[in-house]
Order: structure tokens, then sequence, then C-alpha cells
């Protein structure tokens, strides 16, 4: 109950997105390939824990029994009837709350079980959390170039405190880092939050892809924006902006790693 409050301001702006909407199955499932390959898709990834859980839901002994089957019904299903986020996948994190009941009731099923049977069974469910495990500490998809980290130390040590750039609204910026603001952020949590990100992201796209440094100078003005952060382009750039090439934009920053280029005039941040 306390709770709802919280979901119904989250629902509302979902609909606000268009992110809220109903669904035939979990997009992430292979729902195309038949009830067979979904059944296998679910076993595999939500592993022996889950198997062991639906087997303690059989067995009339299961201290609160209907209580967790509720619990994990409800988180199972969501994901599969409704997606309150423009990513699909994220409504993996329905799966993740389920899984305290389905801990619970695994931990209820082997709480007698002899030792080996006990061991065997906690060796064939950490595979996969070790799996992401590993993946998570040598992917450099979702972080930070150490070039980037040198240009965040810049940015925080030599821009006044509330200076705003331009970027290419990737998930993660130096800027970020270095405790400035930025003109956009990543598309999809942008419109989680209940705004459309397409006027936004069509603006970055001038600035970086029109090749006009004019378009680009004048659309900055207009967003307030002091810096242009020249490493990574939005997708499919098909006309590169030479910041150079214009008396408009200073080149503040060199590397390493990406350049950094002031608007001659801008308002003080």
């Amino acid at each position: 109950m306390l709770a709802v409050p919280f979901a119904l301001a989250a629902v509302q702006q979902s609909r606000g997105s268009g992110a809220l909407k109903l669904v035939a199955g979990w997009e992430t499932a292979p729902f195309e390939d038949g009830p067979a390959a979904v059944a296998f898709f679910y076993a595999t990834n939500l592993g022996v824990p889950f198997l062991l859980a639906l087997a303690a839901l059989l067995l009339p002994g299961a201290r609160w029994r209907w209580f967790l089957a509720g619990w994990v019904a409800a988180l199972f299903i969501a994901p599969n009837v409704v997606q309150v986020s423009v990513v699909a996948f994220d409504m993996n994190k329905l799966f993740q709350a389920m899984w305290i009941a389905v801990a619970i009731l695994a931990a209820w099923l082997v709480r007698r079980w002899p030792t080996p049977a006990v061991v065997a069974v906690l060796v064939l469910s950490v595979p996969s959390p070790l799996l992401v495990a590993a993946w998570t500490a040598t992917s450099d998809e979702q972080v930070l170039s150490t070039t980037d980290l040198a240009a965040a130390r810049w940015v925080a040590e030599s821009t006044p405190h509330r200076s705003v750039f331009v970027t290419d609204g990737w998930l993660n910026s130096l800027v970020d880092v270095a405790g400035r603001l930025r003109v956009s952020t990543y598309g999809p949590y942008v419109a989680n939050l209940g705004y459309s990100p397409e006027a936004r992201e069509g603006q970055v796209r001038r600035i970086y892809c029109e090749g006009s440094v004019e378009v680009a100078a004048d659309t900055m003005e207009e967003l307030g924006a002091h810096y242009v952060i020249d490493g990574g382009r939005p997708p499919d750039c098909e006309i590169p902006t030479d910041f150079g090439s214009e008396e408009r934009f200073m080149e503040v920053y060199s590397g390493p790693g990406p350049t950094i280029w002031q608007l001659r005039g801008a308002a003080p941040a």
C-alpha cells in the first residue's frame, strides 16, 4: 500500500511517453519459436533455483505457500502482459524482485537434503551469476575509457560549475563524472521519465551531423550550451560538423581522447 502513490506516478508518466503498453509475452523471450522454446528460455535463464521453487510450491507443507506463490506468479506474469519501459529488456527487474520469493521457496525445499545434494544444487546454481559477473568485470561497453577520465578531470578543473555540454547522448559521459550539465542523456531513459527525447535528439544531431558550423553554433546558443564534446557522435552521422573550420568555436582541450570545443560568446554558466 505504501508503494501505490509511487507506482501511480510512474504509470502516469509511462503513459505520457508511450512506454506503457500491453504485450503478448515478454519481448526478450522467443515466443515466435513456440512454447517449447519459451519454456527452454525461462528454464535455462532462471535456472535451478526457479525450478526448485516451483517444486516447493507443489508440496502442501511449504510455509506461506500461497503468499509466496502469488509473489512469484505476479512478478513472473507482469513482464509478459505489460511493458512500462521503452527498453523491453528492462522488465527483467521484476524477475529480480521475484527472486526473493524464489530463494525462500528453494531454500525451504532443500533445507533437509543431504549435504552432497545441497552442494550439487549450489554448483548448478552459480554458473549463470558467475557468467554475468565475469562479463560485468571484463566488459568496457558501459564504462569510460582512461582518456575520457583524463578529459573529465580537465573539465572539472577548468570549466565553471554550471557549464552546459553537448554530448552524443550515450549512457555515460565524461561530463557526468566532471559534475557538469549536458543537454541530453540516453534517449530511452528520457522517455521512461515521461518525456519524448525526439526533439532534443534532433537538436543534438543538427549540432554534430548537418555539416554546418553556423547551424551548430545557433543550436547551441538556443540550448544555452557552452561546450561540445567531439569524440563519439550520434549514429549514422553522415555529414560530421568540422568545428575547427569556423572562428565561432575555440578548441580548449585536444586530448588525449576527445576534443572539446567552446562556443565563443556563449552566455556565462
